[in-house]
């Protein structure tokens, strides 16, 4: 009887660990376009990204450093149809990796 129950408590421990470490990275994204295609120039790419703590804590000025990083690939600092992307990789939902990429073409 003792043998039994002891298996089965290892199976729930063991079940019970599988299921909490298969949620442990939780990826999430989101992007926003507006194209219109008819503008000519150098297509250029720009990244930012920074740490976040308990989803409370979360980077601020990620799409201006981007942005930024864009412009600052452009001769004159003018760019047009402009891509963002955000995504979010959560870690055992403590830390969160924030990411923003931007893709642009150059006036």
């Amino acid at each position: 009887m003792k043998k039994r129950l002891g298996l089965k408590m290892m199976i729930v421990s063991m079940a019970t660990l599988a299921l909490s470490l298969s949620a442990c990275v939780r990826i999430m994204s989101s992007s926003v376009a507006n194209s219109n295609k008819v503008v000519a120039g150098n297509s250029v790419t720009a990244q930012a990204s920074d740490m976040g703590f308990l989803e409370l804590v979360a980077p601020v000025g990620l799409t201006q450093t981007a942005n930024s990083n864009l412009s600052g690939q452009c001769p004159g600092g003018k760019f047009t149809d402009a891509t963002t992307e955000l995504s979010l990789r959560d870690f055992f939902a403590i830390v969160q990796m924030y990411q923003v990429d931007v893709t642009a073409i150059c006036q």
